[in-house]
């Protein structure tokens, strides 16, 4: 059985992000497979979901990196952390301000990722790690999410080690410097600066591997020749239950998604200033619902702006929440795959996109969903889908069909097994049957 460190920067429980769902799904099926130990920053308010994942995953070998009693961690008296503080502090002030203005590129620029391109890890964690790792036995490293991306630097070069990468960061950036108005010559210092620094410590692991085809595509381009780089689709749990031949619209559009992440913070924004208005000139008992955490101070400058818009915090079931609805995924900056959007494929809900939104997702325009890349053609979009309630079933009953030509997730996690056994040079332990897959670019 191969022995598998992985390094992730989140506590993958409770479910409440894309990435929680996605890691938390896959490695509870490869624990069946695989020898799996975790490292995972930690601080005390996490004890309940340390002891909840401990309980769930009393087969997996946890090494949890403890803040001191303080709340602060090494990183936190340093003065690159100091320093990184006092910049989000001037953000979160200037947030205000650049919301009143109603300028999308400034509200890109005051949350760019342009801006924060080192992870800066602190040195207790870097000393953690590899006496973890110099304590054990490892077959294979695995480095989940951007924030760990460097510390490839310090692991043993005798050892096989893997990224995962769910959302290629330099592709991001170049998204939000393009929405920028005007943008500074140091914006572009900064983009190039970020695709340096992500190509190279890329470069230096075994192996990559992708959400989707089209990532995988764009890491091909870039990176060394001799890297392998493979497609391990996120996994979605598909419940077993009859989608109703009978969709009734309920007034009521969703947005799923908290405000920390900027390409959240940029759909909303856009989609409000751009098409809300116009929606509820036609529609105006239209309701938009959003869920995910958001900042208090966001939220009171929207509900005030707009009407009819309802902030629902995190929602343990979305079953509820999503009966009747359209949702909606106006998203301009992302890569890798929408989990919200299988989500909502999965439960039954029609969807409006951007092509950005459904990247990676082998939907057709007008066929399975709308897919709109504008304010015009969003607005009609809306307008139309919330009209027809047979359109909606249509999209819905299309886009489960092609979800259900997706594999399965226990598929998908031996897809993932077989992608460590051709990093380590192994012969396939486990069979996969031959499927077409929805995530397919």
């Amino acid at each position: 059985m191969i022995k598998l460190l992985i390094l992730t920067p989140y506590i993958p429980y409770p479910i409440n992000s894309g990435g929680n769902q996605g890691f938390f799904q896959l490695v509870d099926r490869l624990r069946a497979y695989v020898d799996v130990s975790i490292i995972i920053p930690c601080v005390e308010s996490d004890s309940d979901a340390m002891k909840a994942i401990r309980k769930l995953w009393a087969n997996v070998n946890f090494y949890f990196y403890h803040l001191d009693a303080r709340g602060e961690s090494e990183a936190e008296s340093t003065l690159s952390f100091k320093i990184l503080s006092k910049i989000k502090a001037s953000v979160d002030r200037k947030l205000q301000r650049r919301l009143k203005k109603a300028d999308s590129g400034d509200l890109i620029w005051s949350n760019s990722i342009l801006k924060f391109n080192s992870s800066e890890l602190n040195e207790g964690y870097i000393n953690f790690v590899y006496e973890v790792i110099h304590s054990n036995e490892f077959d294979l490293i695995q480095v989940d999410f951007f924030g760990l991306i460097d510390i490839v630097n310090i692991l043993p070069e005798d050892i096989k080690k893997v990224f995962i990468h769910h959302e290629i960061r330099y592709v991001r950036a170049y998204q939000e410097l393009n929405l920028l108005q005007n943008p500074k010559p140091v914006a572009y210092y900064l983009f190039n600066s970020l695709k340096k620094y992500e190509i190279g410590n890329l470069n230096a692991y075994d192996a990559i591997v992708a959400m989707t085809d089209v990532d995988k595509a764009k890491l091909s381009d870039v990176l060394r020749s001799d890297i392998k780089i493979a497609t391990s689709p996120a996994i979605v749990e598909v419940k077993d239950f009859e989608i109703s031949e009978a969709f009734q619209f309920k007034n009521k559009l969703i947005y799923l998604g908290g405000s920390e992440h900027t390409p959240n913070l940029d759909a909303v924004d856009w989609f409000l200033n751009n098409c809300w208005g116009e929606v509820r000139k036609v529609k105006p008992e239209l309701e938009l619902h959003i869920i995910g955490q958001w900042n208090s101070k966001l939220k009171t400058f929207y509900a005030e702006k707009f009407e009819n818009i309802l902030f629902r915090g995190f929602v343990e079931d979305l079953s509820e929440e999503l009966s009747g609805a359209i949702m909606i995924v106006p998203l301009r900056i992302g890569s890798g795959v929408r989990i919200k959007i299988l989500d909502a494929i999965s439960k039954g809900v029609p969807i409006i996109s951007t092509s950005i939104g459904a990247e990676g997702i082998m939907l057709n325009d007008k066929e399975d969903c709308f897919i709109a890349d504008n304010n015009e053609a969003f607005i009609e979009a809306v307008l139309t889908l919330t009209g027809d309630n047979n359109l909606c079933n249509d999209f819905r009953l299309n886009a489960r069909k092609k979800m259900e030509l997706r594999e399965t997730p226990d598929e998908l996690a031996l897809r993932r097994l077989h992608i460590y056994e051709e990093i380590l040079g192994l012969p396939y332990t486990q069979k996969i049957s031959d499927k077409n897959v929805i995530t397919k670019g």
